[in-house]
């Protein structure tokens, strides 16, 4: 069974970039380019781990990091 990520980060390129090595290494690789879309996609596909940016935009990493408690 793949294991799948989610990347909650605003840096199109960091996203990128990391998708390539995680899936490289054989990981499933969702994003979400800010908290709030980060929220429904958590929800949606159930991930093993979350990588999350702290400094975005609107509800910053730490108040996603809250809500999904």
């Amino acid at each position: 069974m793949q294991r799948r990520v989610l990347i909650i980060e605003d840096e199109k390129l960091i996203i990128l970039s990391t998708q390539m090595v995680l899936e490289a290494s054989g990981f499933l690789v969702e994003s979400a380019m800010n908290g709030e879309e980060g929220i429904v996609r958590a929800r949606e596909c159930d991930p093993d781990l979350i990588l999350l940016d702290i400094m975005m935009p609107g509800i910053d990493g730490w108040e996603t990091l809250t809500r999904l408690k």
